[in-house]
């Protein structure tokens, strides 16, 4: 038992008085809840993430309270506030579903749906034509780099690859000596040394073909990647 209805019982002494202040506390409580709930179904609003057969459960759960509290909205009256409480971004059926008055409310509730249905598709395929359009932009941005002819990739010219890059200091390869990480080999740097003079004459001829050899390739591609 409520507390209301304690303060309602120890108030009066004879049934009969008792039983009016009960029916006139529950008189009251049924007024209150109609005035809510009409109100409720009278300003009602499709929320921007609900479903259409969300919002249709929810007004017609509405309308039925209404009618057991003893507020009975006439067939043509739920189906005024429920039209103009849908979302605006179906306004093109509802101008349609207005202009038809023997529409029912199952009916404009499937004509809804459908309209969504199609709304959803096409937004899904939106979705996918940009995700498409942005792998391709991402594809011709990257086939526009410029390509290296010893490596085969992408984003440098043969002349900044480091693949074939021997270090003379560790013995890995993809980088130069003066770039490496691991302490400098004493021993290494005097034979290189060494074999830098002790070589210096022999094979200047084949040296320099060479060099000539790789500044034409060089040459050949920068003018291709500048095309």
């Amino acid at each position: 038992m409520t507390s209301e209805l304690v303060g309602i019982y120890t108030k009066h002494e004879h049934a009969k008085e008792l039983w009016e202040a009960v029916k006139k506390d529950m008189a009251d409580k049924t007024e209150e809840l109609k005035i809510k709930y009409g109100s409720d179904l009278t300003t009602l609003k499709m929320t921007k993430s609900e479903k259409v057969e969300e919002y249709f459960d929810r007004a017609e759960s509405l309308n039925q309270k209404c009618a057991e509290l003893g507020k009975k909205f006439e067939t043509y009256e739920f189906k005024h506030y429920l039209v103009e409480g849908v979302r605006s971004e179906f306004e093109v059926t509802l101008k349609a579903i207005r202009a038809n008055k023997a529409l029912t409310a199952n009916e404009i509730r499937e004509i809804l749906r459908r309209e969504e249905d199609r709304n959803e598709e096409e937004h899904e395929k939106q979705k996918s034509k940009t995700s498409e359009y942005a792998m391709k932009a991402k594809e011709r941005n990257y086939k526009n780099k410029p390509k290296c002819y010893k490596c085969g990739k992408f984003g440098h010219i043969s002349r900044e690859c480091y693949g074939e890059t021997k270090c003379y200091n560790c013995n890995n390869f993809g980088h130069y000596a003066k770039d490496c990480e691991k302490p400098k080999s004493e021993s290494k740097e005097h034979h290189r040394g060494r074999g830098r003079g002790n070589f210096r004459g022999r094979g200047r001829g084949h040296s320099s073909g060479k060099q000539e050899t790789s500044m034409m390739a060089e040459e050949v591609e920068m003018a291709m990647v500048a095309e």
